[in-house]
């Protein structure tokens, strides 16, 4: 009887222990950050699509932004009444990239340029991407003109 007694008590033990440990298992999986799903979200395609996007988007004034940058670079300037077309395709772009890549904490540097004339200043979002940190592939949009300009949108992980 005494040995009985023993045994029972010995099981009881094992079994505390089992949930003891599973409980310190499960504690520690619900106190580990949560993240977000765009930090472990990564699309190849994602700094084309974005270019893409941004280039044939309509701005407030009824104008695509490719056609801003176009006007930017052969100085015609009359797209955009009495603002300045660098400036203001800079602003649109800059606007639209704070408001997705920039809430999604995401480091992106984009550079716009012409045979190496560059007239729209890089637009820089959550510091741009550093020498050291992880990238992407980069994504290009061109815009057809003589010379074509180029959009480089480099996005960092």
């Amino acid at each position: 009887m005494r040995r009985k007694a023993q045994t029972e008590i010995l099981g009881v033990a094992v079994i505390v222990i089992i949930l003891i440990v599973a409980g310190g298992f499960l504690i520690g999986l619900s106190a580990r950050k949560k993240s977000l799903p765009s930090d472990s979200f990564v699309d190849p395609e994602l700094a084309h699509s974005f270019l893409y996007t941004i280039a044939n988007t309509k701005t407030e004034k009824n104008v695509i932004v490719s056609d801003i940058i176009e006007d930017c670079y052969s100085n015609r300037q009359d797209l955009c009444g009495n603002v300045d077309c660098c400036d203001y395709a800079y602003a649109t772009i800059k606007n639209a990239m704070d408001a997705t890549l920039g809430n999604w904490s995401r480091k992106a540097t984009l550079s716009i340029t012409q045979q190496n004339n560059v007239q729209i200043d890089p637009v820089i979002i959550n510091g741009g991407c550093g020498d050291f940190d992880e990238q992407e592939s980069p994504g290009y949009y061109y815009i057809t003109t003589r010379p074509h300009i180029v959009m480089k949108l480099q996005l960092c992980k």
